[in-house]
C-alpha cells in the first residue's frame, strides 16, 4: 500500500500531461461534442460528407435497395477509411502507454491471483454480458426509436 509521502513522490514525478491526462481528454471530448453540434456544416465539410450507407436504415431496406454494386463498394469503402482512421488515432493515442510498460516485471505480476481474478472479470464483463446487452438494446431499438433521415 502506498502512504502518503510516496504518493506525493508519485504525483511530483509525473509530468504535466501525464498529471491531467484525464481533465485532457474530457476537454476534447467536449470540445468535439460542441464543434459537432455548432458547426455540423463545417465538419461534414472537413472529413468530406461521408455517408454509411444501410447504417441508419433497417436491413432489409439496405439489401433490397436500388443501389448497384459499384455504389454498395463506394459506401464500403469510405467506412473502411473511417475504421483505418481510427485504428491509426488509437494506436497513437496508445503508443506512449505501451513503451513505458516494464515487460520484465510481467511475470511476477501474472504470479498474482488478485490479477488474474480481475482479468477474469474484465473479460467475462467485455466479451460475453456486453455483447448480449448490445443485442438486447439493438432488438428493441427499431421498435422504441425512430431515426431521423439526413
Amino acid at each position: 500500500m502506498l502512504t502518503n509521502t510516496s504518493m506525493a513522490e508519485l504525483y511530483k514525478s509525473l509530468s504535466f500531461f501525464d498529471r491531467y491526462l484525464a481533465f485532457f481528454i474530457l476537454l476534447a471530448m467536449i470540445t468535439g461534442v460542441l464543434i459537432g453540434v455548432y458547426a455540423p456544416k463545417r465538419v461534414e465539410r472537413a472529413f468530406g460528407g461521408a455517408e454509411w450507407q444501410g447504417v441508419s436504415v433497417r436491413k432489409s431496406a439496405f439489401l433490397h435497395s436500388s443501389l448497384d454494386a459499384q455504389k454498395r463498394f463506394f459506401a464500403l469503402n469510405i467506412a473502411a477509411h473511417h475504421l483505418i482512421a481510427i485504428l491509426v488515432g488509437l494506436i497513437i493515442m496508445m503508443w506512449p502507454v505501451l513503451t513505458k510498460v516494464q515487460y520484465e516485471v510481467l511475470p511476477l505480476l501474472f504470479r498474482s491471483r488478485r490479477l488474474w481474478v480481475h482479468i477474469i472479470v474484465s473479460c467475462f464483463l467485455n466479451w460475453i454480458l456486453a455483447p448480449f446487452i448490445m443485442l438486447a438494446v439493438g432488438m428493441n431499438a427499431p421498435n422504441r426509436w425512430r431515426v431521423a433521415k439526413c
